[in-house]
């Protein structure tokens, strides 16, 4: 958060965020007709949030950012419906949320990291390339905070059992509809 980010910085240049990015990974939807790297994402915007937007998704623990701080993970991560490409856009339908509001599905393309920059204790991205508006980015990523190791989204660990058409699970960063 913007509070965070500006407590972070009071003492410059020493950075204290008390957070360390460890690992990244960030997909946009492919539309440069790449052939590696490619994944069917679904990117949601309550994803890891301590105070979802849709109130259905309670927050479970006092933690910070992860996948377990709200039930919307437990609704999609074993789920067959929310691994399979042709059913997941009616699934998440079903559990009342909002295509281009609460998540966007497409085949995604996973950045180089030589194609973006990331700060690992203000978490802040940039990309060396513009989005286009119908572009969607989506990320997981993994930190420590305090001593604990924290997960938002899936990391290749998490997925690279999967069948190359299913799903795989991320935070949404943009979307096609700002």
């Amino acid at each position: 958060s913007r509070g965070r980010y500006d407590k972070s910085l009071a003492n410059l240049p020493l950075v204290n965020s008390g957070i360390v990015i460890r690992r990244l990974e960030l997909y946009v939807t492919n539309n440069n007709r790449a052939i590696e790297n490619l994944r069917n994402m679904v990117a949601y915007m309550d994803l890891g949030e301590p105070d979802p937007y849709r109130n259905q998704f309670e927050r479970i623990t006092t933690a910070p950012a992860s996948n377990a701080v709200n039930t919307l993970y437990s609704l999609i991560a074993n789920n067959p419906q929310a691994r399979d490409n042709a059913q997941v856009d009616a699934y998440l339908r079903s559990q009342g949320l909002q295509k281009g509001v609460d998540f966007e599905h497409v085949r995604a393309r996973k950045l180089d990291p030589r194609e973006y920059k990331f700060n690992p204790q203000l978490g802040y991205i940039s990309l060396n390339t513009a989005l286009l508006p119908d572009q969607v980015l989506g990320v997981a990523f993994e930190y420590t905070y305090n001593g604990k190791t924290y997960k938002v989204g899936e990391l290749l660990e998490d997925y690279q059992n999967l069948q190359d058409d299913q799903i795989i699970h991320m935070k949404l960063l943009k979307a096609t509809n700002p």
